[in-house]
This record gives structure tokens, C-alpha cells and sequence, in this order.
């Protein structure tokens, strides 16, 4: 009887849906690191942990555990989300699928072995976690087990899922490759984060003169990691200049519950490419852990913003965006425009930087309809 059970318990968790999935591990990688952004947290690579029970007129006859017994796939189709078995391609009766809740971290989690199905709430219980159990329906013994099934034996399978791709480090790399930055110079001097450039292999720019179709070639002038803030200029031959600046950079340090707003180009795979505006207030005059280089921000931001211009209420810009805390709510950072004018200074820079504002009088929507042609998007492979 328990040699019959573990035969059961086998076929039960290697047997997944293999149609519309891809043919290697190497492919779902490379699936999930070109989408990463749009990824769905359920999609990815998991490492399944296995607790089976089996049960005999309800009597407890045979417990297996299995740690990281295997891998699967989890990708979109349509919808909803299929399982997929990344070691082969083969087409399998069992079919695993999760369907999206009203609540982000509940799926419904549906198995279809011929036209027997077993349902079930699977929750994603911390970061990267992923947890439901069911209870193996009894059409599905009996084609398995044939001629040996007895009426009355029940098994019981609980799974806890552990993503091991993408890393938390593919989510930031990838959210890096799109950025936003801002002209400082008519010769296409620009300002953006360092760790939106850092190893990148090329930098183009989009938007200059408020062209968004045309794609310019950039070089880094400078990068200060310290700090988190780099220089890059236009190196393109279709090239010429870029119109007069509005705006000019205040070192003068900003007092906290001063309004401010940023502009940048956030998550551009969902939201578009349209310039946005997020306001708030200076919060405090030092960044994250105390950090004196930053000021925090209630200004909301996201993956995308990163290189943006933080501006005064009187259109000065007082700072870069290029953090947000993720454990509280609208607590972002910025770096004081003190050090980017420091790193100016050091570079002996033969050029005229923006020293002029033209924005104070006007209203907020006048402001962001000047300052988005200076405002651009960073894009890094």
C-alpha cells in the first residue's frame, strides 16, 4: 500500500500543462528579464517545496516532504497565468492555471486532469512566497492507480512555492535601462543618476526639443557614484543645440514644508510615455539613514523617474530624483542640487550653464508646460 502511494505522489507533482510554454530554462530567463517591468508577481521561476499526505477510510497512512523538489515556469496567457514544467516540452492531460483575484495576493488556483477539476486559494504570503494546498480529486486516483485504487483512499498535497527568478537585482537592473533627465546647457550638457547609466554599453536620448521620435547618441562626461549623479552630453551629428533653458539650479538649501514638484517619465511600459507631474512638500533635510547629500520628499515616484528635476515653487530646481523608500508610504529622495553644482565646478567645463529663470511668475501648469521640452528620457542598454 505505501509503495502505491509514493507511485501516486510522483505522478501527482511532475505532471503540468506544457502548451503555449517555452522550450528551456534559458528562454523563461530571458522572457522574464526583457518584461521584467510588466511581469506579474506570480510569473517567474519557483523552486517547489512539496508536503503530501495520504489517507486511508481517514486514517493517516503516509507523510512525504520533498525541499526544492523541482522547478516550474509561471507565465501569462491572456488573463490568467498557466504552470509550466521547464525540464521538457511534452503535452501532458493535467492542466494548472491561476486566475487573478480582487485582491493582489490571492489567485485562484484551478487543476484540470480530463474533465476533473480541483480548485483552490493560493496566496502569495511574503515577498517571492507562494502557498495553497488541495486535495487530489478521486476520478484522478483511479486512472492512475487502475485496478489497485480502493474506494476510501484520499491524499492531501500542500505546496509552498519559492521564486528563485527574476532576482530582486534583474527588477533593478531592468528599471535602470529607462530614466529621465534634464538639459543644464544649450551644447547638451544633461543631468540624470548615475545608476541609470552605470555600465551601460549605449545612452540615447529622447525628447529634445520636444521631438520624441528622434533618438540622439550621448556620452558620459562624468559620473559620481558617491553621490549618484551623472553628466552626459548630446554626441550625436544630427545634433545642434537645444533652446534656451528657463530654469536655473539653486544650491541655496530649501526649508522643510516647502512645496516642490518633480517631472519625469515613470514606468513607461504601463503608463506612457507622456511626461508626468508629481507634487508634494519637503519632508526633511537629509535622505535615507541620515543622509546629508538628500533631501526626502513626500513627492511620489516610481522606477522611471530616476535623473528627474525636483523644482522649488518658484521653478528652481533644488534637486535629482533618484530613490524612493519601498517600506513607507510616499517617502521619496532627491539629491541636493549643491552637489551637482560642486561636480560642475571641478570639471572646468568650457560652456554656459542655465543660470536664468524665467518660470517664477507663472502659474504651475505654465511651468510644466515650459520645462517638459527640457525634461527627457534616458535610454541605456
Amino acid at each position: 500500500m505505501r509503495k502505491i502511494f509514493v507511485l501516486i505522489f510522483l505522478l501527482i507533482i511532475t505532471s503540468y500543462i506544457k502548451a503555449q510554454c517555452l522550450n528551456s530554462i534559458t528562454a523563461y530567463a530571458d522572457y522574464y528579464k526583457e518584461n521584467v517591468t510588466d511581469l506579474d508577481q506570480i510569473e517567474g521561476i519557483w523552486s517547489v517545496n512539496v508536503e503530501f499526505k495520504a489517507y486511508y477510510n481517514d486514517e493517516f497512512i503516509q507523510g512525504i516532504s520533498k525541499s526544492q523538489y523541482f522547478e516550474l515556469a509561471v507565465i501569462r496567457n491572456g488573463s490568467d497565468f498557466i504552470v509550466c514544467n521547464i525540464d521538457d516540452n511534452k503535452s501532458e492531460e493535467r492542466v494548472q492555471e491561476f486566475t487573478p483575484s480582487a485582491n493582489p495576493n490571492i489567485y485562484f488556483y484551478r487543476r484540470t486532469f480530463y474533465d476533473e477539476i480541483t480548485k483552490a486559494n493560493a496566496i502569495i504570503s511574503g515577498i517571492g512566497i507562494l502557498e495553497f494546498s488541495f486535495e487530489v480529486g478521486e476520478k484522478e486516483m483511479k486512472k492512475m492507480l487502475k485496478e489497485k485504487y480502493k474506494r476510501g483512499m484520499r491524499f492531501k498535497l500542500k505546496q509552498k512555492w519559492i521564486k528563485s527568478y527574476p532576482t530582486k537585482e534583474t527588477y533593478i537592473n531592468k528599471q535602470a535601462i529607462s530614466g529621465t533627465g534634464f538639459a543644464i546647457s544649450n551644447d547638451g550638457l544633461i543631468v540624470t543618476c548615475d545608476h541609470v547609466i552605470i555600465n551601460a554599453d549605449n545612452i540615447k536620448v529622447r525628447g529634445i526639443n520636444n521631438n520624441f521620435s528622434k533618438l540622439y547618441n550621448a556620452k558620459v562626461i562624468v559620473a559620481d557614484n558617491n553621490n549618484d549623479i551623472a553628466v552626459i552630453q548630446i554626441d550625436d551629428p544630427d545634433f545642434i543645440s537645444i533652446e534656451n533653458i528657463p530654469y536655473n539650479l539653486s544650491g541655496n538649501s530649501i526649508d522643510v514644508g516647502s512645496s516642490v514638484f518633480a517631472l519625469g517619465y515613470p514606468l513607461r511600459s504601463t503608463m506612457g510615455d507622456e511626461i508626468k507631474l508629481t507634487d508634494g512638500l519637503i519632508s526633511a533635510k537629509s535622505g535615507y539613514k541620515g543622509d546629508i547629500t538628500a533631501y526626502q520628499i513626500s513627492v511620489p515616484v516610481q522606477p522611471g523617474n530616476s535623473g528627474g528635476p525636483l523644482f522649488d515653487e518658484s521653478g528652481n530646481i533644488v534637486g535629482i530624483i533618484n530613490a524612493k523608500n519601498s517600506m513607507a508610504e510616499n517617502a521619496s529622495y532627491a539629491v541636493k542640487i549643491s552637489y551637482l553644482k560642486n561636480l560642475l565646478e571641478s570639471l572646468s567645463l568650457k560652456t554656459d550653464f542655465a543660470v536664468t529663470n524665467t518660470l517664477s511668475s507663472k502659474t504651475l501648469s505654465e511651468k510644466v508646460k515650459l520645462v517638459k521640452n527640457f525634461t527627457y528620457i534616458i535610454e541605456c542598454n
